[in-house]
């Protein structure tokens, strides 16, 4: 699927690793280098060639989810703006 969303895209979109990256974990089946800031929560993680860069969570719990999301490959940046999160 990676590989179909670059020929299509013209980028590589990081499928494997961003349904964890989204709720401000790591991927557990790759290693991960972890920054983390003062709340405990994910500031930033480097993860399978990906820099991802978390500027703002929903409030400063441990547990809280992210707003915001940088995530950087070479010349490629992606931002990810969360306006809310529902619960199932």
């Amino acid at each position: 699927m990676e590989a179909l969303t670059e020929r299509v895209l013209g980028w590589e979109l990081p499928l494997s690793g961003l349904s964890y990256w989204i709720i401000g974990l790591p991927d557990n089946t790759t290693p991960a280098d972890i920054q983390r800031n003062a709340h405990g929560q994910i500031s930033v993680l480097r993860q399978d060639g990906w820099e991802i860069i978390y500027p703002r969570y929903a409030s400063p719990a441990a547990d809280s989810l992210p707003l915001r999301l940088e995530l950087q490959r070479g010349q490629l940046l992606i931002k990810i703006l969360i306006d809310e999160w529902k619960k199932p």
